[in-house]
């Protein structure tokens, strides 16, 4: 049986809300052993592309700051009509990051009837010895709660030599001296208080892009200073939201309760050359 937590993410968010392509999300099965490959059938993570001397069109380099579900199928119909389930060509596909790859899954499970929300954090099955930055759905299904991996499809499962099924990734510690993004070698505490208020944020219906920051978390890669006054307050944060117990109106609470982080109802969200560029974003309802 659903609890009335669990049941806050049944219901779409401004982010998840499929609105006027709500009918292409029946062409994708809502089944956690299936969805990741057809997820990561229709994506192509710049990153990613990159690493293995792939250049994007324009357009799927800057799909990342797409930040909701309707623009991202839009943009899958747009660029191939044929229903989603079936091959697509790679320059047809979304350039999502992983945070994208989680948020179509949600959207499915969502919409079809199935509670899951979006979860922020590190993942060292990417590179040895260090723990990436990455998003990750969790989905309450067939009475169990399990972190699922949008982003890893077959072939993903053997570049890497992943060894659990996308569908219950393990939950553990993390080393904050090595994590980040390796790949921009950026690292630090400071990246990890960042994943916290942002993770905060997903649990309490706002999900946000991986480099958006608001109220003093803007600050925390400048301001040490800062950032130890903040630690007490991170640190209480990462305990009472870290696990599967965590709820949308504890988080909130959470949030609010501290005066230097808020909900966000603006961020700073960083583009491609650095810049940062106040983007408002919709609140959802309490």
């Amino acid at each position: 049986m659903i609890t009335p937590d669990v049941s806050c993410y049944l219901d779409h968010t401004p982010v998840s809300d499929p609105g006027a392509f709500s009918g292409l999300l029946d062409q994708l099965e809502p089944d956690i052993k299936t969805l990741p490959e057809a997820v990561a059938r229709l994506m192509c993570h710049p990153t990613v592309a990159a690493s293995r001397g792939i250049e994007l069109a324009p357009e799927q380099a800057s799909d990342r700051h797409t930040r909701s579900i309707s623009r991202l199928l839009d943009c899958l119909a747009s660029r191939d009509p044929a229903p989603l389930g079936e091959p697509r060509d790679l320059f047809c596909r979304f350039g999502g990051t992983c945070r994208d790859h989680a948020m179509l899954g949600i959207a499915c499970l969502r919409h079809h009837g199935i509670p899951a929300r979006m979860r922020g954090g590190f993942a060292r099955y990417f590179s040895d010895g260090f723990w990436d930055d990455h998003w990750v759905a969790e989905v309450w299904q067939d009475d169990t709660c399990k972190l699922v991996d949008m982003q890893l499809g077959h072939e993903a499962v053997a570049h890497y030599a992943v060894a659990f099924d996308p569908w219950d990734v393990p939950r553990g510690e993390v080393d904050t001296a090595r994590l980040g993004v390796e790949l921009l070698e950026i690292t630090g505490t400071w990246f990890a208080a960042g994943s916290v208020v942002r993770d905060a944020a997903s649990l309490a219906g706002v999900e946000l892009l991986p480099w958006d920051y608001w109220g003093d978390a803007v600050d925390f890669g400048s301001d040490a200073v800062l950032l130890g006054e903040c630690s007490a307050g991170l640190d209480a944060m990462a305990e009472l939201l870290g696990g599967t117990s965590a709820t949308h109106a504890r988080a909130r609470d959470t949030l609010e309760s501290h005066a230097w982080i808020g909900m966000p109802r603006a961020v700073v969200s960083y583009q491609d050359d650095g810049e940062p560029l106040v983007v408002e974003i919709t609140i959802a309802a309490a």
